[in-house]
């Protein structure tokens, strides 16, 4: 590997997030089906992880937002309208999770089998918007930043990620995200925990995220 390729950055983490949020909002719709009428503990389970889902499909957008889009404007106008296409993908997203983020609530409050299957509806919605997104982004967005940004731009993607969750649910995120992340990548991600972070999840965090996702796929 050249210097120069050293110098730019590792994109993988990014497919990790990736993947995590197609495998939970794609599985949530059927989730959601399976639940019985009138059970709202389950219904509270599994609308619960919705609300997760969506907040960290809103800090991952925000991320970019804030720290992505702004430096290809910047350092590839002649992607503009990638770039463009990119972000009006992103308020197309926005519409469909504000739709969900009323139906979930709803149905969980009154899980009846109309409420139930207007959440469904409503998630796989965001799911098929979520799907051609991501593609897209894998396929031309990712190499293009690969290509023009510094590492350290790239980094502060994922810095502004971090810096919005909360400790409540911050090593069940991170064990999503490890969960079908290849081993160099993971160790890589860890490695942009603080070590007593770091140690806690390996401690604690690991079992917390088992325990947390094994109720919601119960």
């Amino acid at each position: 590997m050249t210097q120069l390729d050293k110098a730019r950055p590792d994109t993988r983490d990014m497919l990790v997030v990736h993947t995590a949020l197609r495998r939970e909002i794609g599985a949530l719709p059927a989730l959601v089906r399976g639940v019985a009428d009138d059970d709202t503990d389950r219904s509270a389970v599994v609308g619960g992880h919705y609300a997760l889902m969506a907040r960290l499909l809103h800090i991952h957008h925000e991320g970019e937002d804030v720290a992505l889009w702004p430096v290809l404007h910047q350092r590839a106008p002649e992607a503009a309208e990638l770039v463009a296409r990119m972000q009006r993908e992103h308020a197309d997203l926005g519409t469909a999770l504000e739709t969900a983020d009323s139906a979930v609530p709803r149905w969980q409050a009154d899980p009846t089998a109309a409420a139930r299957e207007e959440a469904a509806a409503a998630i796989a919605a965001v799911d098929r918007v979520l799907i051609a997104h991501l593609a897209e982004e894998e396929s031309e967005v990712l190499p293009l930043a690969e290509r023009v940004l510094t590492v350290d731009e790239w980094d502060a993607i994922g810095a502004h990620a971090r810096s919005h969750l909360t400790p409540d649910t911050a090593f069940v995120i991170f064990g999503m995200l490890l969960e079908e992340a290849p081993a160099p990548v993971a160790e890589a991600m860890l490695g942009t925990m603080p070590p007593p972070a770091r140690e806690a999840f390996h401690a604690v965090g690991q079992k917390q995220y088992d325990d947390y996702i094994a109720g919601v796929r119960a």
